[in-house]
């Protein structure tokens, strides 16, 4: 496409035959790429649920994909062409982490004729969409660092939430391992037990504030609560 360029164009194709007509099909819009200017606030718990301002422009008028770090956000509203408003996932500790958004533009559906051909898998094609990302390493951006906050641990999620009732095989059939769990939540750092009922695992290993990966102790039975212990308390237990 010619640039600069705005607003919605017909295409043309010129051949010594003829001119192709117009009609909606050949019709390309400009769309302006994202820019993002400010973040606010600059900081927020590596538990997620911190709800920041994106300031920039070129936010309406697509399909937006917005991400902090190493993974996508809960959730996002484009409050205006210049602001949305996100509320950040759970992520890894680290320094000022990369904000990036994707715009992906759009296409029109392939005619009959080229819907069983490998034209979509032609490497020319893709790359459909227009990017902004600040950050570290985007120098003259905004930054947003993800920080470890000294809270009561909380546990929010188990894989797996099962595990066998004795440590290590009995019977010539059975062939399975005491594997550790992994247990997700948050304020994990320091965390000086793991109990499963009222019996503490007998290792574990904090992967970060947000993963503790914990050996089921054995034998055992039935169903019990899982507790992590840390200097600023106890995750309470739930349901």
């Amino acid at each position: 496409p010619p640039t600069p360029g705005s607003g919605t164009v017909d295409i043309t194709v010129v051949t010594p035959v003829g001119v192709s007509p117009l009609n909606p099909i050949d019709r390309f819009t400009y769309v302006a790429p994202p820019t993002i200017t400010g973040v606010t606030p600059s900081t927020g718990s590596i538990c997620g649920n911190t709800t920041i301002v994106v300031t920039g422009s070129g936010f309406s008028g697509g399909n937006l994909v917005v991400g902090v770090g190493d993974n996508l956000v809960q959730g996002f509203t484009v409050d205006s062409d210049t602001q949305m408003t996100v509320v950040t996932s759970v992520g890894r500790p680290a320094p000022s982490t990369d904000i990036e958004m994707t715009k992906l533009l759009r296409q029109t559906a392939l005619p009959p004729e080229f819907v069983n051909t490998d034209i979509d898998s032609d490497p020319a094609f893709g790359g459909f969409a227009l990017n902004a990302a600040a950050g570290p390493g985007y120098p003259g951006t905004p930054t947003y660092t993800r920080i470890a906050q000294p809270v009561i641990p909380r546990i929010t999620a188990l894989t797996a939430n099962e595990g066998p009732t004795i440590g290590t095989p009995v019977h010539p059939s059975q062939l399975f391992s005491n594997k550790p769990i992994r247990i997700l939540g948050c304020g994990f750092t320091g965390a000086s037990a793991v109990r499963f009922g009222s019996i503490p695992a007998p290792s574990f290993t904090v992967q970060d504030d947000t993963i503790i990966f914990a050996v089921p102790p054995t034998p055992g039975s039935g169903t019990v609560d899982i507790t992590v212990v840390t200097p600023v308390g106890v995750s309470s237990i739930i349901p």
